[in-house]
């Protein structure tokens, strides 16, 4: 993967390296990736890629990706880029991907329940998760939901903002806060 990012050039000088997505149509082995499913699906990883990809190209765009992911025709592959670029771990690209490097983020997104959408709001140095659904005005996943973080990265975790498990984590910038989600990934749907 360095020596494609060498052959484009290098990363650019505010280029958000923790936020790399990389998109794939096709697995490693070779099989297609198409799941035939009643519903459409986009995991929390994909659905972050989609608020940034969004910010970056706009919504006509957004929405290609978003039918080719929740038809899983791609999917997201963890990586981890240094500010070199150099792979964190070892990332092979084939033909097809699609990698973006975004620059540094000035938001963070947040979503309610299943929808795909992601409202942009201001990053704020030090802010927790209840900041960001307080300035859109969202209550909350309630007493049976929970809420997601999705780092820039795709990694998603619980966020605990419940005063029985309520724990101030400091939210990244270009995150993807989830409110209401009943389970993480697919199968809460």
């Amino acid at each position: 993967m360095q020596s494609a990012l060498a052959a484009a050039g290098g990363l650019a000088p505010d280029a958000f390296a923790f936020g790399a997505i990389l998109l794939r149509r096709d697995r490693s082995d070779g099989s297609a990736v198409v799941i035939p499913t009643t519903r459409s699906c986009v995991e929390p990883g994909e659905r972050q890629a989609l608020a940034v990809i969004d910010a970056l190209f706009g919504v006509d765009d957004r929405r290609e990706w978003a039918r080719q992911l929740s038809s899983r025709q791609l999917y997201r592959v963890p990586v981890q880029l240094d500010g070199e670029g150099a792979v964190g771990e070892a990332v092979n690209l084939i033909a097809g991907d699609v990698l973006i490097v975004p620059p540094r983020q000035a938001y963070v997104y947040v979503a309610q329940g299943y929808a795909l959408e992601a409202a942009p709001t201001l990053y704020q140095v030090g802010a927790g998760g209840d900041h960001y659904f307080d300035a859109l005005d969202i209550d909350g996943s309630g007493w049976f939901g929970r809420d997601l973080l999705v780092l820039p990265d795709g990694q998603a975790r619980v966020l605990g903002l419940k005063f029985w498990n309520y724990e101030r984590t400091a939210i990244p910038p270009g995150s993807l806060l989830i409110s209401g989600v009943r389970k993480a990934g697919c199968s809460g749907q």
